[in-house]
């Protein structure tokens, strides 16, 4: 009976050693390398590597959570590692996420199960079988182009294409055209530093349907409007209105130094929220625009219509300079932030861009 009572006791502290474990591995977990949006037949998801510290390894997860309410969908412990590289998160090609462990494997975006391996992979092309690189910098994954360029063992290049696995000598010539506007220089600082600057996340200037928007202080307003071309600096610590004018009205604000703003709203060291990797404004199809600014020192998010009134506004909770990373379409807006100390993990919300409702996610 004694025996009996004793394994009991130890199945039950075993259990809650488990979930212990569990919670704390989630309390610490660090944004690692890129996120995407996941889209499935009944679900809107984000899908988002991350690391926790063990005694011994690092535990590399993935792990997709829903957008609506933040509730995590499914996650997979996907290797245990000395060190982990952000760069070793290759990226997403349609349905598959390249990630480079002791080797080169494809997961499912929504199952998070391995379904392509280097094995399946030199079983359609020979030249590769024992000749992967061990190098997670010899992958490198273009995907506009949807194209993963890989350099092998000895040395050479090719191009692996997902349909088929087809696999082609690279011949450094492009796949589709650059989209000019892309900043390659905000994808670099992004690849070195694991991390989007809110600097470069901001702008100040915009057009729609013929009209100028700006969201500036009163002195910055006015030089925008009195030297046309010239830039307002986000990070400056102003207190800035919205102003939106037509062209023609613009160019006779110049000459008359009358700016009308469309809102009392002020911003402190606001600015619209760009499309990730270009240096432009993302904006609605309907003009709505999002406004990340700083209250009390903390990161706030605003919506405006295309007039400037605001829709809504909220405040992440965290401070502006712990903004870590962001992805945005026609519905959504997910914002990830640093912890703010050693004893917490990164943590993420989930913005409805209708209703401004938060869901947040640790």
């Amino acid at each position: 009976m004694q025996i009996k009572n004793r394994i009991t006791v130890l199945g039950i502290l075993t259990v809650l050693i488990f979930f212990f474990y569990q919670s704390s591995m989630s309390q610490y977990a660090k944004k690692i390398g890129p996120s995407y949006f996941v889209s499935s037949a009944n679900q809107q998801a984000v899908l988002t590597a991350f690391t926790t510290e063990g005694k011994q390894d690092t535990l590399v997860f993935l792990s997709l959570h829903d957008l609506q309410s933040g509730k995590q969908i499914r996650q997979k412990e996907i290797a245990r590692k000395k060190k982990f590289e952000h760069e070793q998160i290759i990226g997403k090609m349609d349905s598959i996420l390249w990630v480079y462990t002791d080797s080169l494997i494809g997961y499912d975006v929504n199952s998070l199960d391995p379904v392509i391996t280097e094995s399946m992979i030199a079983a359609k092309n020979p030249v590769l079988l024992n000749n992967f690189s061990e190098f997670h910098n010899s992958y490198l994954l273009d995907e506009s182009a949807k194209v993963l360029y890989l350099r092998t063992k000895d040395d050479i290049g090719y191009k692996l294409y997902l349909e088929g696995l087809r696999l082609v000598q690279d011949n450094t010539a492009a796949d589709q055209p650059a989209d000019p506007d892309y900043k390659y220089e905000f994808a670099a600082e992004y690849q070195v530093n694991d991390r989007y600057s809110l600097e470069f996340a901001l702008i100040n200037i915009d057009t729609f349907q013929n009209n100028l928007y700006i969201l500036g202080s009163e002195r910055e307003t006015g030089q925008v409007t009195s030297y046309f071309g010239s830039q307002i600096y986000s990070p400056r610590e102003e207190s800035r209105l919205i102003s939106i004018l037509p062209y023609q009205e613009a160019i006779s604000s110049a000459k008359t130094k009358k700016i009308i703003f469309s809102s009392k709203k002020r911003y402190f060291k606001g600015g619209f929220l760009t499309e990730k990797f270009y240096a432009r404004a993302w904006k609605s199809t309907n003009g709505s625009h999002i406004i990340l600014f700083e209250e009390n020192k903390n990161l706030q998010v605003a919506l405006i219509d295309k007039t400037g009134e605001e829709s809504w506004r909220i405040d992440t909770g965290k401070m502006a300079g712990l903004f870590l990373d962001y992805l945005i379409n026609d519905t959504q807006l997910v914002i990830w932030q640093k912890a703010n100390n050693s004893l917490t993990g990164d943590s993420m919300i989930s913005i409805s861009l209708k209703t401004g409702k938060p869901a947040f996610i640790q």
